[in-house]
Formats: C-alpha cells, structure tokens, sequence
C-alpha cells in the first residue's frame, strides 16, 4: 500500500494508513481535516490496494492495483456533497502486461508496463488499448528474461508533465532521470549520481538483484517551475515502514540540478505549493501525520 497526497486549490488530499477511512481531505491553510472516508475492500465503492494519486483539474484519480482500475472523485463533488464516493470507475487494460504506472493525459490514459516492445500503452476509459509504443534499450545482461518482465531492470515511477507533454522517470536502481516524449521516445537522460552496475543472476528466468542501494521510491512532484524527487538512498533490505528520505531533490523542467532540501523527518510523499513556497509531507508514523515547511 502506498502513502499518497496531492493538491487541488486550498485542498489536501491524502491516501493514508489503515483499513477504513483511508481517504481524507484537508485544508490546506490551517490543515484541518474537512472529511475523510473510503475504505479497503473488494466493493465497488472500495479500494483494494492504492497505488497512486493523479490530480487532473478538479478531478483526482487514485490507482486500485488490486483491481485493474481507477477510482476518479471530483474535489467539488466531495465538498458539496459531503460524501467521499467515485463519480466513475475507469478500467485498465487487462493484456497480460505487468503493469507499473497509470497516468491520466487528458482524454486518454497511458500505463507503463515491463514488456520489452511496450513500454508505454495508451488506452481509453473503458480499459480498450489504442496503441502501444516505446522499447526499453538492450540489454546484454538481460537476456535470459522473458520479454514480458525485460523493464524489471529498469523499475522506476512517472509522473506527466502537461504543460510539456513530457513523461518523466525516477528510477529506482539507477540513481537517474529519463525524460520520454508521448510516442515515447526517450529524449533525455539525466544521471545523478549512484548507479545501478551490480551482477544480477535469474531464478527459473526471474531477474534476482542483489541488495543494491534504493534511489527515488515515490513519483516525480511537478511543478509549472520545478521537478521534485524524494531521494532514498539506503539499501534495499533498509526500506521499511520509518519512511522513505528525508532528502528532496529539485530539478528546473528540463532536469538540471537546481539544489537539494534537507527535511528533519523521514516522510511517505510530499506536494509542493510553490505560490506560497510550503512543502506539505506526509508520515504516518508522527502524531500528526500531515505537516509542512517553507521552502524560502
């Protein structure tokens, strides 16, 4: 289960810890809780396992990896209505790709998946798939695993920038960003810093990495400025439930470093209000799970 928040307006979103009641709206001035509701569960109304959090104007999608499919909510609904319930289900594709990542662009969808020939997919609302495109580069050391499972080499999380049409990729084992067109086309690569070079080894054709040092776990935060990247940087046998960095990178949009920012608790995700330079985070092991720092 993923630890989740977003923004819209004067709101917080959050997809939190538990059982019931995982999904909360805050505001964001004084970070009141104004409702929270959603549980997990099998039902139409419920979450089986959260995945991710996309905000699309007033509309947030919130990823059910239990149950190939989305849950979209309109902000304004949830506020006048006073009832946290999806407007819509929408479906994703069931292909027998592993899929990583679901990003709503618009009209349409594009997942991420692992297979080789299909990085990226791009399906409609109702799960059909209208094209597939992008290849992971080859890879000699890859050549024992199947196709399907080639991107587990390369695992990483995206985030869409819409002002650019830009897909970006932190990457999990490689301490580096890839920026993707939407024909997904790779048209930059960032490197910053440690990067994956250990020997792998398969088991039955399942890739086996070694304990290797974990780079960026949460996806991108984008901003009409900035692109923001919570940094790990532990081993993977360290990730637990304390959190996942204390450290957040800030690259201008076209991925050169700006700076770094050093947080004084470990923290799940973050958002960045940039108008009134705050930083809201979330970890759920504090008293009080949802707080923020200024950024200037």
């Amino acid at each position: 289960m993923e630890f989740l928040i977003d923004q819209i307006d004067n709101y917080l979103i959050t997809v939190g810890f538990g059982h019931v009641n995982v999904l909360t709206i805050y505001d964001k001035g004084n970070l009141n809780k104004i409702i929270d509701g959603l549980n997990i569960g099998d039902g139409p109304d419920e979450l089986g396992h959260p995945v991710s959090l996309h905000v699309v104007y007033r509309d947030f999608y919130i990823r059910d990896g239990g149950y190939a499919r989305l849950l979209k909510f309109n902000i304004d609904t949830i506020i006048s209505q006073r009832e946290i319930k999806p407007i819509k289900i929408v479906k994703t594709p069931v292909t027998g790709d592993v899929i990583i990542s679901v990003m709503p662009i618009e009209d349409y969808f594009v997942a991420t998946t692992q297979s080789k020939e299909s990085h990226f997919i791009k399906f409609t609302e109702n799960g059909q798939v209208t094209s597939r495109f992008g290849t992971y580069e080859e890879n000699e050391k890859l050549k024992e695993i199947p196709d399907i499972l080639y991107g587990t080499f390369y695992e990483g999380r995206y985030s869409y920038i819409k002002e650019s049409g830009k897909i970006i990729k932190s990457m999990m084992d490689h301490d580096r960003i890839e920026v993707y067109n939407l024909f997904g086309e790779l048209e930059n690569t960032i490197d910053t810093g440690n990067n994956f070079n250990e020997e792998i080894s398969f088991d039955n054709r399942m890739i086996v990495k070694p304990d290797r040092v974990i780079n960026y776990i949460t996806y991108p935060v984008i901003t009409d400025k900035n692109i923001y990247l919570l940094y790990f940087g532990k081993l993977y046998s360290q990730m637990d439930l304390s959190g996942y960095g204390n450290e957040i990178r800030v690259l201008d949009q076209n991925g050169e470093y700006i700076k770094k920012i050093s947080l004084d608790n470990e923290i799940y995700d973050f958002v960045i209000d940039e108008e009134n330079s705050k930083l809201y985070c979330i970890n759920f092991n504090e008293e009080n799970p949802l707080f923020y720092y200024n950024l200037y």
